[in-house]
């Protein structure tokens, strides 16, 4: 019987692209940050998640802001080391969406952090930003994706 094992960014990044009507070709970078740990990320296209050599593209903590100052301490630290995150995806990959999730920091937080960041507004890329309201809907979604990809039943 097979046997497949996911991360909780993945399967949440994939559950909300496939709940939310996110086209298969867009390029999506999903970003779970929960309140005071790392975050992670993810990065979803063409219907398959792309992990990089050893699985660690999307390993938020070894960024350098990350390592020098761990896990931010409060909802501003972690908007702005957020958006500084989005910077470094937008520039490296132009994504078409950023789906953001957090289990206790405002949505409203990250909106004004976005806004502010000037950096974000120099790249000419013109992505997408969406919240996840659902989390576990969503990662139940990038679930059944999982069990069901390599079928002809695929989400």
């Amino acid at each position: 019987m097979p046997f497949y094992m996911e991360n909780d960014v993945h399967l949440m990044t994939v559950g909300y692209t496939r709940q939310n009507g996110i086209p298969d070709t867009a390029l999506t970078v999903g970003i779970y940050f929960p309140q005071r740990i790392m975050p992670g990320i993810s990065i979803f296209t063409n219907n398959q998640l792309i992990e990089g050599h050893h699985a660690l593209a999307g390993e938020a903590k070894y960024t350098p802001a990350l390592q020098e100052h761990g896990a931010p301490k409060t909802d501003a630290e972690t908007a702005t080391v957020l958006t500084d995150l989005m910077v470094s995806y937008n520039i490296a990959l132009a994504p078409d969406y950023f789906v953001l999730a957090s289990n206790g920091v405002p949505q409203a937080t990250f909106e004004a952090a976005i806004k502010e960041n000037a950096a974000l507004h120099y790249h000419p890329n013109q992505f997408k930003t969406q919240y996840v309201h659902d989390f576990e809907g969503a990662m139940l979604v990038g679930l059944r994706w999982l069990i069901l990809r390599a079928t002809p039943y695929t989400l």
